[in-house]
């Protein structure tokens, strides 16, 4: 069985999954599944050509509160942002399911 836990900020999401830990229920968390797409070389690559250099640390690495201000400060680039990241985690969630026993 799969379960989609939802919820807007500070709704218990977070105790309910530790729960569900707790009791050995394997828990797929979408927004560390984004961050990890987002940290990798393609996807940075991606981003950076559309956002600018300039979220880029000396190594390379997307500086989160950087990529946040353009963002959100903006929808089209929000959009396009989700065009890169949005594809990518559906991908491994489908892939994910189809591991898991039914």
């Amino acid at each position: 069985m799969i379960v989609g836990l939802t919820g807007g900020i500070a709704s218990g999401k977070s105790t309910v999954s530790n729960l569900f830990r707790k009791y050995g229920i394997e828990i797929v968390d979408a927004d560390k599944v984004a961050k990890e797409v987002s940290e990798k070389k393609e996807s940075i690559e991606k981003i950076s050509n559309i956002f600018g250099k300039d979220i880029l640390d000396s190594d390379g690495k997307i500086v989160r509160e950087k990529l946040r201000e353009k963002a959100f400060g903006n929808r089209e680039l929000l959009k396009k942002l989700n065009e890169i990241i949005h594809p990518q985690v559906i991908e491994i969630f489908v892939k994910k399911k189809k591991e898991t026993p039914q």
